[in-house]
């Protein structure tokens, strides 16, 4: 299964293949395609066929909905989707150059991910692109500083940092009723379970090549664009692509702030992800076809992925996504047999101390139940059940 296949899946024609009993329904198929033509320019009206409401329903659990409104059809759910998006991100960006200031008037640096700077720098429009929580990273060594700044604006810490060995993170909340959330990263490798490349990230050269935040200039920063598309391609496999959104976000990056592919190919193989990368690029061009994740594919050096590598994007594009599917791409990046095998042993019998880094409503059904769980489902959606 692992043995490296160098036939690459033809472009455009892969999607929705698989197994015969696809999760996605024909709804999905035109939203999909009437998405391309929103993010090309080419919006006209809806698809007919199929009930709007459903579309809307559809539209608006992959994250997409507020983007549409940038088209012609869904005019009126659409609209009031952005303005709302619009509104909770002007209370998140209010939060984000606060919380900036903070870092910075305690000489912490600061930088942002995903989230705030792609609103800005990616889609133009703060109330295009839908955001659960603010993500920032900061050094490992300026924690402590960091959650006291940060206590400053009003948020406190929903957990203690440091209390798992795999999740590189801690939620900060506001209070109510918005009950704004910062997520504070010191790792942009960021999992409850194992990660094999979270130890051969870059970040010392992240930091080096990042640049200024125009919303707050002097008080943070923001990846280069390379980092940036590197990173989304980390996040797009990390979470399955459960959403459209995140295949979206990496689209507009590459169409958008043009990623120079060398510089791209360099960190990403720096990093040691660059069979992540070739997966989520091959992921958005079969999303979205022709719109330019081939050409820059293309441009940077097509990575021969492995078979179990090529089952990931198929299970991905055929509407499978549930967490664990992307163990496929995990245990084919592991470069020896024994590696593969302890990333398989460390999936289903965890350290005590991975456990502690589940997520809080995981862990409250039971840390082992949580873990046999999700395992479970990942072969259920592996095996196309």
């Amino acid at each position: 299964l692992l043995k490296t296949e160098r036939s690459p899946c033809t472009r455009g024609t892969f999607l929705f293949k698989g197994t015969s009993s696809m999760p996605w329904t024909p709804g999905h198929r035109l939203l999909l395609a009437w998405t391309a033509d929103v993010i090309a320019g080419r919006a006209g009206s809806a698809p007919c066929g199929w009930p709007t409401d459903r579309l809307i329903a559809i539209a608006s659990a992959e994250r997409v909905l507020p983007i549409l409104s940038t088209g012609a059809a869904f005019a009126d759910p659409a609209m009031r989707a952005s303005v709302g998006t619009g509104i909770r991100n002007a209370v998140l960006l209010d939060l984000t150059r606060r919380a900036c200031s903070a870092l910075a008037g305690a000489s912490v640096p600061v930088m942002l991910l995903k989230g705030i700077d792609l609103c800005e720098r990616v889609y133009g429009n703060p109330a295009l692109r839908p955001m659960h929580d603010v993500d920032l990273l900061v050094p490992r060594a300026s924690i402590p500083p960091a959650l006291a700044a940060i206590s400053t604006v009003g948020l406190r810490a929903e957990e203690a940092p440091g209390e798992g060995v795999l999740r590189h993170s801690v939620v900060l909340s506001g209070p109510p009723p918005l009950r704004p959330h910062i997520h504070l990263h010191w790792h942009v490798a960021n999992a409850s379970y194992p990660l094999p490349y979270a130890e051969t990230i870059d970040l010392e050269g992240l930091w080096g090549r990042s640049i200024p935040w125009t919303g707050a200039p002097g008080a943070a920063r923001v990846p280069s664009p390379e980092d940036l598309a590197v990173y989304l391609c980390e996040h797009l496999v990390k979470h399955c692509c459960e959403e459209w959104i995140f295949a979206v976000d990496l689209l507009l990056t590459l169409r958008r702030l043009r990623p120079d592919p060398p510089a791209f190919a360099r960190i990403a193989r720096s990093w040691g992800v660059e069979h992540l990368c070739e997966a989520a690029l091959r992921v958005v061009e079969g999303l979205f076809p022709r719109l330019g994740a081939g050409a820059f594919r293309d441009l940077v050096g097509p990575v021969p992925l492995t078979h179990l590598e090529h089952v990931f994007v198929r299970q991905v594009l055929s509407g499978r996504r549930s967490a664990g599917v992307n163990w496929l791409v995990y245990l084919a990046h592991c470069p020896t047999t024994r590696a593969r095998a302890r990333q398989l042993w460390k999936g289903v019998f965890p350290d005590a101390a991975d456990l502690a880094s589940l997520d809080p409503e995981e862990a409250a059904r039971g840390r082992w139940t949580a873990y046999a769980q999700r395992g479970w489902k990942a072969v259920e959606r592996i095996l196309g059940r």
